[in-house]
């Protein structure tokens, strides 16, 4: 996309409060001429054919001026401050801001050629290089603050030194620079805004300089960064771990980034070890854990926390929801709260789809961990789930929800829930039957899970 070819994209957001109105007005105005008739209909008529007119002169004179304006670098760009799992991030006050953005990224894109690696294959290939017990050096690391550390002097220079972008995303690029300054105090003149679509590509640019010295260290013959976790491997007859992590440390500031100390964010390890100690670390979402010379994939422990969390602020929303009336995703009313908590559990524990523009992308406890080859904690969470269903005071379904009949009762109706989730609906039957969820309202559901987890925190 260009700036030529965003022009129609402003048809529907670059209006004023004035449009705006208008086209509220012509609605009102379309909804009484239905219930009118003869006179007071036509007389109805003749002024939505005017407020029409009106609304259109206005609108296209409306577009020409934010066109102008962009094209030839003189709109204002628009930065506000959110939250977004709970850490800062920036997002565009307006829609030409944010087409803005979209061209920068593009252009970034295509004219630096950049190209992340897939995480699965990163990990993959990881796996294979470290699943031997042939002698290696292993070295895990990442970038402190990696987007609130980039020295913007650095790299604006960089940007004019290699004359790739044009004239107008250059200008806009110090605009944002200069908003985001401005809302953060920033007087040091680092950090980029985080959550903006062109801040990727800005961090991948600086970091070219980073990833071409770490690839002349000696001895080195794997090396993966993904945004700011690195990993590297290096042959021990010509390099030592303590040299290698020196040498790091070194580009990182003369770049003007620091990388993370202690030993939790630091995994610096010559393998096979002595006396065949397992080494654990994480790397991409996964835990890699080497014991004597075979590597196996596991969950991290915060992903297995968090799917614990999870099954708690279920429970606890459906104990407070229990004995009302609930809606779902087409406004319908819920008996009560336990058709929400079943699509819970079972979005929860299941996949599903992520609706987009051009396709539909599959997500969940599968597809975000396809590459496990150790299943143990799948079961300690299906354990987990079950102690909760078994607790009366975690769930305990109302009697009025149950209409008894001859042979039916409530410890019959509660039994037959339970047995569908812990049979149908748990963590194993997710994974390895890749179980989708049946529902038109799974991205409704992930966000209502996102929620409750983020306010328990």
């Amino acid at each position: 996309m260009n700036i030529e070819e965003s022009k129609g994209r402003l048809k529907e957001f670059c209006y004023s409060r004035d449009i705006k109105t208008l086209s509220q007005e012509i609605k009102d105005l379309r909804c009484d001429i239905r219930q009118r008739q003869g006179k007071d209909r036509e007389e109805l008529q003749l002024q939505l054919e005017d407020k029409t007119k009106q609304y259109e002169e206005k609108k296209n004179i409306e577009i020409a001026n934010a066109y102008y304006q962009i094209v030839h670098g003189k709109h204002k760009v628009s930065l506000r401050e959110v939250e977004a799992k709970c850490k800062k991030a920036y997002a565009v006050g307006d829609m030409p801001s944010m087409l803005i953005c979209k061209f920068i990224a593009l252009e970034i894109r295509n004219q630096y050629q950049l190209r992340l690696d897939n995480r699965d294959d990163i990990v993959e290939e990881l796996r294979v290089l470290l699943d031997n017990s042939m002698p290696k050096i292993l070295i895990r690391v990442d970038i402190r603050h990696f987007y609130e550390t980039i020295p913007q002097q650095k790299l604006i220079s960089m940007i004019e030194s290699d004359d790739y972008l044009s004239t107008t995303s250059r200008r806009y690029l110090r605009k944002f620079f200069f908003e985001y300054n401005k809302i953060t105090d920033n007087q040091e003149l680092k950090g980029i805004p985080r959550g903006l679509s062109f801040s990727p590509g800005l961090a991948e640019v600086y970091l070219r300089e980073f990833d071409r010295r770490v690839k002349n260290i000696c001895g080195l013959y794997f090396y993966k960064r993904y945004v700011d976790d690195i990993v590297l491997l290096v042959s021990p007859q010509k390099n030592d771990a303590d040299n290698c992590l020196k040498v790091i440390r070194e580009i990182a500031i003369g770049l003007g980034l620091s990388i993370h100390e202690g030993d939790e964010k630091i995994v610096k390890v010559q393998l096979p070890t002595i006396n065949n100690a397992p080494v654990s670390f994480n790397y991409l979402g996964y835990q890699f854990k080497y014991v004597s010379g075979h590597t196996n994939l596991l969950l991290t422990e915060e992903k297995v926390s968090r799917y614990c969390k999870t099954i708690d602020c279920i429970f606890h929303a459906y104990a407070n929801v229990a004995n009302h009336r609930t809606l779902d995703e087409n406004g319908k009313k819920h008996k009560d709260g336990l058709i929400q908590f079943m699509h819970r559990i079972d979005a929860l524990t299941g996949n599903g789809y992520l609706d987009s523009r051009r396709n539909f992308v599959k997500t969940g406890l599968f597809y975000s961990n396809r590459l496990l080859t150790d299943y143990s904690q799948l079961d300690m969470l299906d354990c987990y789930l079950k102690d909760a269903l078994n607790d009366v005071n975690k769930f305990s379904p109302p009697r009025k929800l149950f209409n008894y009949g001859e042979g039916n009762n409530y410890e019959d109706n509660i039994l037959r829930i339970k047995n569908k989730i812990n049979s149908k609906l748990n963590f194993k039957t997710g994974f390895f039957d890749r179980r989708m969820y049946r529902w038109n309202d799974y991205v409704i559901v992930l966000k209502q899970l996102q929620n409750l987890y983020y306010k328990s925190l």
